[in-house]
């Protein structure tokens, strides 16, 4: 009976020891993970890398490769700290030991971008009634992006999507309008700028001169005001005398009759937004 409390003894110190042993090795087991991988010019970056297992207190190295210029490494925290300063792609390893002389490494990689920034829209005029859309040009930094508008106003009738940057609407009252448009990335970068859209009235379109004389040149002009230059002039009905042509981008009508009479016919201008303006009739 004492011989079997014995053999109990040994197996249950047996066991106690296995997993003391293994409870040791994987608190040495030490693993390490990389800090976020982007960043941008001119934006605090904080982050950090990331040690699991092992014995505290660590310490932390760039083994190979390099951070940022801006930026340093905190060998007893891990932290990875400053203000980035060049647009590029940095691939480095970290190193991590722990007090019990165990280590770990891991390859990283980090981008920094350019700053966020934005342009005024090159399209910059409208029209009362017409369609318009247009989109903020955004460079640089880290989508997804926030805009906003945060002085003055676009034209009545028109809206500021707030992620995708896209100015649209049908403008209502003329004018010219001032706005401070922002964007905001991801990583909390904005950037400023103050634009104009020029609304104008609606399109109309006037006659040329409704006389002629056979063998004697011709020269006038149908008249478009108002809408979106540039125009384009067309004849949609009926027809000019012969011998007169009539230039699509200008309006002008020239040449030299050939024949008497009295024609009638539609012309029609459409202005660069695409939208039929408006047609008139001469006799």
């Amino acid at each position: 009976m004492k011989q079997v409390s014995r053999f109990a003894v040994a197996a249950v110190l047996a066991i106690v020891s296995l997993m003391f042993s293994t409870s040791l090795c994987a608190a040495q087991t030490v693993s390490l993970s990389c800090a976020a991988n982007v960043g941008e010019m001119g934006v605090a970056y904080n982050s950090a890398l990331v040690v699991s297992g092992g014995v505290a207190p660590y310490t932390f190295s760039i083994s190979a490769g390099s951070l940022d210029p801006g930026l340093t490494l905190n060998p007893s925290t891990g932290a990875i700290t400053g203000t980035p300063t060049t647009q590029a792609s940095f691939n480095y390893t970290a190193k991590v030991v722990d007090s019990a002389g165990n280590t770990a490494s891991v390859k990283c990689h980090l981008k920094i971008y350019v700053h966020v920034s934005i342009d005024c829209p090159k399209l910059n005029t409208g029209a009362i009634g017409e369609p318009y859309s247009v989109a903020l040009p955004t460079y640089g930094g880290i989508p997804p992006f926030t805009y906003s508008i945060i002085a003055g106003a676009l034209p009545p009738g028109l809206t500021l999507n707030s992620t995708t940057g896209v100015i649209s609407g049908t403008p209502t009252t003329a004018g010219n309008f001032f706005y401070t448009a922002q964007v905001v990335d991801s990583v909390g970068a904005f950037y400023d700028l103050k634009c104009e859209i020029k609304i104008g009235q609606p399109i109309t379109l006037a006659c040329a001169k409704s006389t002629g004389q056979v063998g004697v040149a011709y020269g006038s002009s149908l008249v478009a005001t108002g809408g979106v230059a540039p125009y384009t002039f067309s004849i949609i009905s009926g027809s000019l005398p012969a011998g007169l042509t009539l230039n699509s981008s200008t309006g002008a009508i020239t040449g030299t009759p050939t024949t008497s009479g009295i024609f009638n016919f539609t012309a029609q201008v459409v202005d660069s937004t695409g939208s039929a303006a408006g047609t008139t009739t001469a006799t």
